[in-house]
């Protein structure tokens, strides 16, 4: 196919309309990485780290995994009666207030308990007792994120995304500026609140009309709640093993090294997250909606290899000059306490390709609830990474960790070849 044909394809236009809202994510997060990095040092980023990875999980619970499920329902019954469409909103919304309620008080009560587990000292548990009251507000932008994607609403969908990199910016220059590691930590907490209040005005013209209606005309559908629970199965494993995991391998380079070295290892983490959001970002999407529109076996094979001539000459560019320009990289966004962590860019840049290339097949598994493989290559892969973390970094230290990174994802990578082997090498996939 040529290339010129590859660029007027509908990917090609998400990422248009994703580009000012990729340009303001990366700006935002290339910033509140220096100022983050400047202002709270090495210590503070593995601190830090802990607290996303803590609220990732939080999250997913909290929804219930069934976000990805909507999505695919809401784009698969987008052409179909509005009945369909209004139970699965009805019904993803009855699960997640529930979730949502465990959670939040759950975490409230347990605020120190958690401070002490989570970041080791009992001083920061006011922000578990605010993650508790505030993580509705998480909920519902994650929610209205999902109906739009869905629904194939991208422009709104993009216009939320700038908007919560604008807010997110803002609140961590301010709270870091002015209260340092604390300040930080509350950003990430209160941010979501003030996202939300913002959302709800782009919300009301587009999405808020199909709540209103899911609410008087849907009902409760047990059929759809079962097919949700697959995806929130699916969902809780995928979003949750890797935080835990990180978490594990975080607190393991604490207590045998020291914290600085799991800020760098976090710093580098971080950096990784921020320059492949382009494209984890504009997968998300189109590519699983897309993929769970396709019934074909040739136009889903077409569609990967197509996404795939897209994807994988941006990524290789963007890689290359990241490993080129390290050292500026680093310079630039961190401090010069960060400077040892050059070491970890080559194990992390490697780790990065394989890990684009293994998802755009493990989608497919999201995307056709192929549920018992898609948990057991999480499963697999989250193991692989703590065993050779373990084994790697009380030989060599934090480098370590980054190999181990690298060389968990080249086998994820594999597997997925094998899994999908009958698309990836034109046998049938269906049959």
């Amino acid at each position: 196919m040529a290339f010129r044909e590859i660029y007027s394809t509908q990917i090609a236009k998400v990422l248009t309309w994703n580009s000012l809202a990729m340009l303001m994510k990366l700006i935002s997060g290339f910033v509140s990485i220096k100022v983050v990095a400047v202002l709270v040092g090495p210590n503070g980023v593995a601190l830090i780290g802990q607290l996303n990875n803590f609220m990732t999980i939080v999250l997913a619970i909290s929804t219930g995994g069934v976000l990805n499920g909507v999505t695919k329902y809401l784009a698969e019954y987008r052409n179909r009666p509005a009945w369909k469409t209004y139970q699965v909103i009805y019904s993803a919304v009855s699960a997640i207030i529930l979730m949502t309620l465990i959670m939040s008080l759950t975490i409230a009560f347990g605020s120190n308990f958690f401070s002490n587990w989570i970041l080791n000292s009992e001083k920061f548990k006011l922000i578990f007792l605010l993650l508790g009251l505030l993580i509705c507000f998480n909920v519902a932008n994650s929610l209205f994120l999902s109906i739009l994607n869905g629904l194939k609403i991208f422009k709104v969908h993009v216009k939320s995304n700038i908007s919560s990199s604008c807010i997110s910016l803002v609140l961590s220059i301010f709270f870091t500026y002015r209260f340092g590691l604390y300040g930080a930590m509350l950003s990430i907490v209160v941010s979501q609140s003030a996202i939300f209040i913002f959302n709800l005005f782009l919300f009301r013209k587009h999405g808020w009309p199909i709540i209103q209606k899911a609410y008087y005309f849907g009902r409760l559908n047990k059929y759809i709640l079962k097919r949700l629970g697959s995806y929130s199965i699916m969902t809780l494993m995928g979003i949750v093993a890797l935080p835990i995991s990180q978490m594990i391998i975080r607190k393991f380079l604490v207590e045998h090294y020291s914290l600085f070295s799991a800020g760098l290892w976090e710093a580098m983490n971080r950096l990784s997250s921020v320059y492949l959001m382009l494209i984890t970002t504009s997968l998300s999407v189109y590519y699983l909606p897309r993929l769970a529109e396709i019934d074909s076996y040739y136009d889903l094979r077409r569609e990967i290899f197509l996404i795939a001539k897209l994807v994988f000459p941006i990524l290789i560019g963007g890689l290359f000059f990241v490993f080129f320009f390290r050292e500026v990289v680093i310079t630039l966004l961190f401090s010069s306490e960060f400077e040892r962590m050059e070491v970890l860019f080559k194990y992390q840049l490697i780790g990065d390709f394989f890990k684009i290339a293994s998802w755009l097949l493990a989608f497919l598994m999201v995307a056709k609830k192929m549920t018992g493989v898609y948990i057991a290559s999480e499963i697999f892969f989250n193991l692989l990474l703590i065993g050779f973390s373990y084994m790697l970094i009380g030989r060599i230290g934090v480098l370590g960790a980054s190999i181990a990174y690298c060389v968990s994802y080249i086998m994820y990578f594999l597997l997925m070849l094998w899994v999908f082997r009958g698309v990836v090498f034109n046998n049938k996939f269906f049959e």
